[in-house]
């Protein structure tokens, strides 16, 4: 077995193993690879807070209701 195909100086393109093309995808504008797009644009998901105003009471049995 040839131990230069192993070595850790020959880098991964050397070797063989780089299939990348350099270029981003996702940079590129174009059709989506399988002809069906699920976004016409990508947008940042909207975060969703919702506080609640509990009574004393309604706390002590959310605590319980919990440790069960």
């Amino acid at each position: 077995m040839d131990k230069r195909l192993n070595s850790p100086e020959q880098n991964a393109s050397e070797r063989g193993l780089e299939r990348r093309s350099g270029s981003d995808r996702r940079q590129r504008e174009g059709r989506s690879p399988t002809g069906y797009e699920r976004r016409r644009q990508v947008e940042q998901r909207a975060i969703e807070v919702v506080e609640l105003f509990l009574s004393r009471e309604a706390l002590e049995m959310l605590k319980e209701k919990w440790r069960h």
